[in-house]
């Protein structure tokens, strides 16, 4: 994984990623893990807070809200230095952050969690960065 540490920003965010040495544009931050379950569109969509999907049609999530890594702390931006993607390994997917471009160190890791992450809850906060 690459070098991070968590730090706590404030009621609002909770938590974030912050880069503990410089990380290159390219690099692997980490695998993102947790308990891979149904999607079950019955649930509130506040059940799937710290939920990333598979790629269709697969009707799974990988779910970091009670297991994880630290990759669930990290927050959301429009203006993002990380992205997600989908690796397929031996027949399974995985899903991993890696750093879209130069992360200088101390600086927050954002993601981008998509247009339907925020449709879904009716709104959309301000980007961090």
């Amino acid at each position: 994984t690459a070098p991070v540490y968590i730090q706590y920003i404030n009621k609002k965010c909770g938590y974030g990623v912050f880069a503990a040495h410089d990380i290159r544009a390219g690099d692997l931050i980490a695998e993102y893990t947790g308990i891979v379950r149904p999607r079950n569109f019955s649930q509130k969509i506040s059940d799937y807070d710290y939920a990333w999907g598979f790629p269709p049609p697969t009707r799974f999530v990988i779910d970091a809200k009670d297991a994880g890594n630290f990759t669930r702390f990290i927050n959301h931006s429009d203006n993002n230095n990380v992205d997600m993607i989908y690796v397929p390994i031996d027949g399974f997917w995985h899903l991993a952050y890696v750093a879209k471009k130069d992360i200088p160190k101390d600086k927050q890791l954002l993601a981008d969690y998509q247009a339907p992450y925020w449709k879904g809850r009716g709104y959309k906060p301000e980007s961090l960065e």
